[in-house]
């Protein structure tokens, strides 16, 4: 009776145990081995002829892209592992876009490359700045914000995700001011 009343305890602990774990990483946010990379996704993108691409990450268990064509915001839901896009969606954009001599989603992924960081799920334009969230091997979350024209690093492992990085640098915002 002690036996299985151990036996059970332990079932009930490693029940929580993963649960707990599974709950705490977003699986459909973790591309799968055989789905393509983000630079796979972004040169798909770019031999379709769309130019200005303003975010693509990982979710639900699919790539999602968007971009800026004059006033018009087009989203992209593309197949992980074949790349194709089967879904398009228009809408008219209101939200600031990048700088067009600032630097270009292809140059953002470089920039965060070469600080040593390569599992990289989502680079979004937003609140007139680029930011970049990146998973380590164990699952660690980190994000950039970065300035679009210089290419500089303005913060590195952003904790919240509402952080309006031009309101505290002021370095941004001042491009963008009449």
């Amino acid at each position: 009776m002690m036996k299985q009343l151990i036996i059970a305890k332990i079932i009930l602990i490693s029940f929580f145990f993963v649960t707990n774990v599974l709950a705490e990483t977003d699986i459909d946010q973790i591309p799968p081995e055989q789905a393509k990379k983000l630079y796979q996704v972004i040169d798909l993108l770019e031999d379709k002829g769309i130019k200005q691409i303003l975010s693509i990450q990982f979710d639900d268990w699919i790539w999602k892209a968007s971009s800026l064509d004059g006033h018009k915001k087009t989203y992209f839901y593309i197949s992980p592992d074949s790349l194709v896009i089967f879904k398009k969606k228009n809408e008219y954009e209101l939200d600031p876009v990048p700088p067009v001599e600032g630097k270009s989603i292809r140059d953002i992924l470089a920039i965060v490359e070469n600080t040593g960081y390569r599992n990289i799920r989502q680079i979004v334009f937003e609140n007139f700045v680029w930011k970049v969230k990146t998973y380590s091997i164990s699952d660690e979350e980190k994000k950039f914000i970065i300035d679009p024209l210089s290419g500089s690093i303005l913060y590195k492992n952003a904790q919240t995700k509402r952080s309006k990085p031009y309101l505290i640098y002021g370095l941004v915002k001042a491009i963008y001011s009449p």
